[in-house]
């Protein structure tokens, strides 16, 4: 079963990723890893929007939802570190 179509529900702490095809959907949630020490918060939300789009790996086509600072912020980083991937995602959505 190829999945090439994805929605992707995202706050800056966590994400569900709905794959699907005309037939089938396949929900998977991200989580952001917690650290509470100062100066942390950026690292973790960067490796947050990592695995987001490590979980994106192999979709044609995304469209991202959420809250417009959290859609702004996961847009701003593909832009600047996954480009490739910037180019399969079709619409970002708040």
């Amino acid at each position: 079963m190829k999945l090439t179509h994805a929605i992707v529900w995202t706050d800056r702490h966590k994400a569900q990723v709905f794959r699907f095809d005309a037939e089938h959907v396949l929900a998977q949630k991200v989580k952001a890893h917690s650290h509470h020490a100062r100066g942390q918060q950026a690292q973790t939300e960067q490796q947050f929007f990592d695995e987001l789009c490590a979980a994106l790996a192999g979709i044609k086509e995304v469209l991202v939802t959420g809250p417009t600072q959290a859609v702004d912020e996961f847009r701003r980083h593909v832009r600047q570190h996954r480009p490739q991937l910037g180019r399969r995602i079709l619409g970002y959505e708040s």
